[in-house]
This record gives structure tokens, sequence and C-alpha cells, in this order.
């Protein structure tokens, strides 16, 4: 299975940008913000990611037929990625029109 979602996570803030970079090369999309945590004396960055492909497959699908074929938790899942991807991206018009079409 091809994988379509990941956590990069790092100690040095500066690495996770690096790798989240190198992602964004790669086609994968930042989801959502930076998360950071405290873990001893240290901190913990991470960012989650999803291919690119998921996300224009996502955008591109009837929204309301995926809802009736789909398990609704397993769509309002998938439905909250893909805002927060949209929102994160500076989308935040085409986040709305399709929360409109939920």
């Amino acid at each position: 299975m091809m994988e379509r979602y990941r956590i990069v996570r790092d100690f040095m803030q500066d690495e996770l940008v690096r790798s989240v970079n190198e992602l964004i090369d790669d086609g994968w999309v930042p989801c959502g913000g930076i998360s950071v945590c405290e873990d001893g004396d240290e901190f913990l960055w991470a960012q989650a990611m999803i291919l690119g492909q998921v996300a224009t497959a996502i955008r591109a699908a009837d929204l309301p037929a995926l809802a009736d074929e789909m398990d609704s938790t397993v769509f309002e899942g998938m439905l909250d990625l893909l805002l927060a991807t949209e929102t994160a991206n500076g989308q935040a018009a085409r986040a709305a029109e399709l929360r409109d079409k939920e």
C-alpha cells in the first residue's frame, strides 16, 4: 500500500523545516499547523503531511456522493483533513466552499 499520510517530527525546528520542505518538493502537502510538545528539557516539533495526489483527488470528488458511499466517521475525518489542509495552505475560500457542500 502506498503511503498517503505521514507525520514528520524532529527535536530541531530547523531540521523539521528542512524535512517538510523536502516532502513538499516531492508532492506532499502540509496538513494543519505545526505541533510542538515539550519532552523533558527538549521540544518535539511535528507536522502532518498528506500526499498531494490524495488532496487533489478529494477536491475533485463529488462530496455528496462520497458521503453516501462511505462510513460517516471516515468521511467526516477525510473532510476535516481536507479542510485543515486547504485552510493551512491559504485556501480559506476553497475550504469554505467545501464546507458548504457538506
